[in-house]
């Protein structure tokens, strides 16, 4: 609706946190004030996983994502995919809980809660040697993965000592008959 006086506009799907500008036969305006596009989260997809699972998000206003947390702890990588969609990955650190996004128009919370599987595997131990190899089980699943960061290749172990791995290690899916 337009008068001499005010005019009402509908934000896109694409609006932006900034000056709203008005173009009209007689030139160009600009708002003395910044009209702030308040994001919003209606989803997220999955809603378990690991530290590296990557997640969608969808929601509005998520053009200008400046931040993405999982539990309160930062993610370190993510995606502005669209106006309506970031790709955020799990962070090391992060604990089960709601997902935020913060743009320069504020902040949004899932309604939902995110749940970081963490599962503790065994090294795989070979003549009491580690193997480099980590066996768990995720999903239901026992997984077998390389992780030499945690389960180091050669080193001698007693048979007694049971080597918990990562628990991202398990990210690898192939299978093994295994009891973790």
């Amino acid at each position: 609706m337009v008068s001499d006086t005010y005019l009402t506009a509908l934000v896109p799907a694409t609006g932006t946190t900034g000056l709203v500008t008005v173009t009209t036969s007689s030139g160009t305006l600009a708002s003395n004030k910044t009209f702030k596009v308040i994001p919003t989260i209606t989803s997220f997809s999955p809603t378990i996983g690991p530290v590296g699972t990557q997640v969608i998000i969808n929601g509005t206003g998520l053009t200008q994502t400046t931040k993405v947390t999982f539990g309160g702890v930062n993610a370190t990588t993510f995606t502005v995919n669209s106006a309506t969609k970031v790709t955020a990955t799990v962070p090391t650190g992060a604990v089960d809980g709601k997902i935020a996004i913060t743009t320069p128009g504020g902040s949004a919370t899932s309604a939902g809660t995110f749940t970081v599987h963490r599962l503790a595997g065994r090294c795989v131990v070979s003549n009491g040697k580690l193997t480099g190899y980590c066996i768990g089980e995720l999903g239901g699943i026992c997984h077998e993965a390389y992780d030499p960061t945690h389960c180091v290749q050669g080193q001698s172990v007693p048979n007694v000592v049971l080597f918990q791995c990562h628990p991202s290690t398990f990210t690898i899916d192939g299978s093994s008959s295994c009891v973790p």
